[in-house]
């Protein structure tokens, strides 16, 4: 079976006024198709940083990273703006929510901005909805845990083969439960889940756990799963 990714002696640095900061060395891993995988490290850890990376929003300094068959460092910026529309769905903090639109709206973005016509994008919300049992109310009075379930119907509403989840963080005691959830509505998608967590019970969850400390992936083990 084909690797739904590959990470082969992945570095990235960053330029500072001062210096250049190694935020991951020398990561390499395998993560088998339709797989769960937490990513658990502590702040600064690089988890966001690999997490944009796998989603094409930043370029390893070094090595070779392939998602799916596709070589993420080759691909023009054309390609990653397909990439990102067709193979990944992402779920994090630094995805805006659009207030003058109503949630169905920004759920239907991804479809719409790849011109999706009107009522395949309306079906498609519907069924998300019902999939993950969301109820509309007013954006401004969602609580942290039901905007995040609303982003993760954002994230899966184009059908992605790469699901990447970041900001777990935010829901603090309630990451857990969301996890369990997730973990719970995709699992008879043809969806492979990668989600970053500092929390150990969190990444619990997944069938495999990758930790970051000190810049290098440390430890991969199995997860409950």
């Amino acid at each position: 079976m084909t690797d739904a990714v590959l990470a082969t002696g992945i570095s990235k640095t960053f330029k500072t006024a001062n210096a250049e900061v190694l935020v991951l060395q020398e990561v390499s891993f395998r993560v088998e198709r339709g797989s769960s995988v937490a990513l658990l490290g502590g702040a600064r850890s690089g988890k966001t940083t690999l997490i944009n990376l796998l989603a094409g929003l930043a370029q390893p300094s070094s090595g070779s990273l392939e998602v799916f068959g596709q070589n993420l460092e080759r691909l023009t910026e054309v390609e990653k703006a397909t990439y990102r529309r067709e193979i990944v769905g992402l779920v994090s903090p630094e995805v805006p929510w659009l207030p003058q639109f109503s949630l169905q709206d920004n759920v239907a973005l991804p479809l719409l901005l790849a011109n999706v016509p009107r009522r395949e994008v309306e079906g498609r919300v519907a069924e998300i909805r019902v999939s993950l049992e969301l109820q509309e109310v007013s954006l401004n009075l969602l609580t942290p845990l039901e905007k995040q379930r609303w982003a993760l119907a954002r994230g899966l509403i184009h059908r992605p083969k790469l699901l990447l989840v970041d900001g777990l963080e935010t829901l603090d005691n309630e990451a857990e439960i969301f996890t369990e959830y997730m973990l719970e509505k995709i699992s008879d998608l043809e969806v492979t889940a990668m989600f970053a967590t500092r929390q150990p019970l969190v990444a619990a969850h997944a069938r495999q756990i990758f930790t970051l400390k000190g810049s290098r992936l440390q430890v991969s083990r199995e997860g409950r799963v």
